[in-house]
């Protein structure tokens, strides 16, 4: 044994003893009076646990989570985590799980938005699972302290679930700690927060790696047991975002290509193993999903095509090297780069930065003679190459220069895949590197040091921008009060503006009503071609025109006939003019379109009984 080996273990050991020492004192205070023992031994059991190294981690990554979104927090009711936009959407579909279960609703489709045509929401980014999951909340603090839930315990449980993964490789609780942190919190994950909670709720990866690794690897429990756990997992991941369902499906067989290839050898024994595991996931998995798979692609509202248009939300070369706007130690002058970087804000998580780039590449050659470390290094290039699209984009310049995700593009479901949210996994695998390099390297005080700097080197540039972004909810006390109540139950409302906004007060008002209009993707033709909110039609093209500052509503009478056509073909009964820039356009407008003035309720505009 080398001296580097003697010492780590009698580091381990000492910490095993320690934690023996304690456990011991936690449970002598057990041995009190007879009628105090059992309440007593219910606490010394819940004190041991809460003292596991792993409890721990979990409470330190709920405090960071926490500490991240405190401006949220200090008011979770009326404000939340992220930004102005896709939140609002993600809020709504959180209390639309909780009515449609109440009120006994087919929760895959509905007809409270996009009425009467509906909305297939299995084309849509609702989060079923996290929603039944906190209905409770929902329903007793509103949807809006349910979203804060969902964005803080959704990055603490990512990235506890990659310190558990981690546990598998590494010997020290501080190696997976940090992997697990730089899982949780990587440029990704807060870009992702500021908008995307379902791409944020990245829960599945780090267990899909365990269950992986004992199906490929290890084989060490029941073929039928680990293959149906990995079933669950993937039906759990189909409820939360399904995108990282086929996105998992996709790295996870490169990296069983790139792990075959590296030990051919050792395939022909594991196959009997493996197959049987993956037939028992993929028997789970179907009966899991069927019914909404078949709504999906059978369904009314369904999608043909791709909903994102190609060669937009890649990764760019320059965003790998230039830090996001979300990063603490981003200069003022990446923000005209990142402007025109391809994509969006939210999508802007490509960035490593050289540091780190070329620490990883030194820790590669360090320890290349682990059959872990080559796995993840080769399938990390292989991954980053896939999120640049189908053509190389150059610090916002589509090139020709073609990429290999020109062949995924062209296989049908998988092309809606988002190419620059496979960075995920660059994360996760940067992850496994860096938590390597803590757990071998680092053997002495001296490594302890040397490694602190460089880690702190490498990864402050990745320190978050704080405060982190927090919207404040701004909705009518009209739709939180009770004269939303003067609108008949289930009644159709359209409500101006429409979009998320229509959506956020439609939630507050607890869906009291249905309406025409929100934000969500549906057909915009009879082909399945997919189209963001509702299809253009009189009403709609009105009210987008008068929207335009400084444009006026249109009083001819033929115009005037086609809206109310329209309002009476949708079954419209109430009109609902809210705060917003051109407001009284807006209520010129319907006042000539309805032949009346509104009526002024608590911050909105009403128009009673249209038909």
């Amino acid at each position: 044994m080398s001296d580097q080996d003697r010492e780590r273990s009698l580091t381990e050991r000492a910490q095993r003893r320690w934690w023996s020492r304690l456990q011991r004192r936690i449970w002598r205070t057990d041995r009190l009076k007879p009628d105090g023992a059992t309440a007593s031994r219910a606490a010394a059991v819940a004190t041991r646990w809460v003292l596991r190294p792993e409890a721990l981690v979990l409470l330190v990554y709920v405090a960071l989570a926490v500490g991240l979104g405190w401006g949220a927090w200090k008011a979770p009711r009326s404000s939340w985590i992220g930004d102005f936009g896709d939140p609002k959407q993600t809020i709504w579909f959180l209390r639309w799980t909780e009515f449609s279960v109440f009120h006994g609703h087919n929760p895959l489709t509905t007809s409270y938005i996009n009425f009467p045509d509906g909305v297939n929401l299995m084309w849509n980014t609702w989060v079923p699972l996290p929603g039944l999951l906190l209905a409770p909340i929902t329903a007793a603090f509103g949807p809006l302290a349910a979203y804060n839930v969902l964005v803080t315990l959704g990055r603490a449980l990512a990235g506890w679930f990659m310190y558990l993964a981690l546990r598998r490789y590494v010997k020290t609780h501080r190696a997976a700690l940090l992997g697990g942190a730089v899982y949780a919190f990587s440029p990704y994950m807060l870009a992702q927060g500021h908008g995307h909670a379902h791409m944020l709720l990245a829960l599945t990866p780090p267990l899909v790696l365990i269950a992986l690794d004992e199906i490929f690897v290890r084989q060490r429990l029941r073929a039928a047991t680990i293959g149906a756990g990995l079933g669950l997992l993937a039906v759990a991941q189909f409820f939360i975002a399904e995108e990282v369902l086929a996105s998992e499906i996709l790295v996870a067989t490169l990296g069983l290509a790139i792990l075959a290839a590296l030990r051919p050898h050792e395939v022909r024994g594991r196959v009997e193993y493996a197959s049987r595991a993956v037939g028992w996931s993929l028997c789970v998995l179907l009966v899991g999903v069927v019914w909404p798979v078949a709504v999906q692609f059978l369904g009314p509202q369904r999608i043909q095509g791709a909903v994102h248009p190609p060669d937009v939300f890649v990764s760019d070369l320059v965003g790998f090297i230039v830090p996001s706007n979300a990063l603490q130690f981003a200069p003022n002058a990446v923000s005209d780069i990142n402007s025109h970087l391809s994509g969006g804000p939210d999508d802007s998580v490509a960035y490593l930065g050289l540091p780190l780039l070329l620490f990883l590449a030194f820790v590669a050659g360090r320890l290349w003679s682990s059959l872990l470390i080559r796995a993840a290094s080769l399938l990390a290039i292989v991954v980053a190459v896939l999120s640049l699209g189908p053509h190389l984009h150059i610090d916002g310049h589509v090139t020709d220069f073609p990429l290999p995700w020109q062949i995924v593009d062209k296989m049908p479901v998988v092309n809606n895949l988002t190419p620059v949210r496979l960075m995920l996994y660059v994360y996760l695998l940067a992850a496994v590197l860096l938590a390597a390099f803590v757990d071998t390297v680092v053997t002495s005080r001296r490594g302890d040091l040397a490694a602190a700097l460089a880690l702190t080197f490498v990864l402050l540039p990745l320190y978050p921008k704080l405060p982190y972004t927090t919207t404040t909810a701004d909705i009518p006390s009209f739709f939180s009060g009770s004269e939303v109540d003067r609108i008949p139950a289930d009644s159709v409302a359209l409500v101006v503006p429409g979009g998320w906004d229509a959506m956020l007060w439609q939630a507050a008002a607890g869906m009291r009503f249905q309406m025409p209009g929100g934000y969500f993707i549906a057909p915009s033709d009879a082909a399945g071609d997919s189209t963001l909110g509702p299809v253009p039609s009189p009403l709609f093209d009105a009210i987008d025109r008068v929207q335009h500052p400084g444009a006026t509503p249109s009083v001819s009478d033929a115009v005037n006939r086609a809206i109310l056509q329209d309002l009476r073909s949708r079954q419209v009964h109430t009109v609902v003019v809210g705060p917003m820039g051109q407001q009284d356009a807006e209520v010129a407008l319907f006042t000539s379109v309805l032949g009346r003035p509104p009526q002024s309720v608590a911050d909105v505009y009403v128009w009673w009984n249209v038909s």
